[in-house]
């Protein structure tokens, strides 16, 4: 079964806040929100501080998240299919290539992203 995952809002975030300091539990705000009550403790313990959960820290942190993973080269390129193509002709799993690339440092497609590249060339009459 799929489920459609969407981060947190700002006005969620806000809206987590003002029901907090009503003393509204966690469920209870889940339910008012359309979320599971997992989303949001793990939203109010990752952004807990001495005054309670920050709600402005929580979604400045959310930015930058993703700020940061932007800048990771997520398309692969020619040259960096070739690669995994040549491990693969070596008889590397895809598992292995992720996780030599991972110790490197390298950024690379995960093993699934080999897996259906192998799928779609054998579909296409690849080797």
């Amino acid at each position: 079964m799929s489920r459609n995952y969407h981060h947190l809002a700002h006005d969620e975030r806000c809206h987590i806040r003002v029901l907090m300091s009503r003393g509204v539990s966690m469920r209870e705000i889940a339910r008012d929100l359309g979320r599971s009550p997992a989303t949001i403790s793990r939203e109010v313990a990752r952004n807990r501080g001495g005054r309670g959960y920050r709600h402005r820290q929580a979604q400045d942190r959310a930015t930058q998240r993703r700020r940061e993973a932007s800048g990771v080269p997520r398309k692969m390129t020619p040259d960096r299919w070739q690669a995994v193509e040549a491990r693969l002709r070596e008889g590397w799993s895809p598992e292995q290539i992720e996780g030599r690339y991972r110790l490197e440092g390298e950024a690379m497609a995960s093993h699934e992203w080999i897996y259906r590249h192998v799928r779609r060339d054998r579909r296409a009459g690849g080797d």
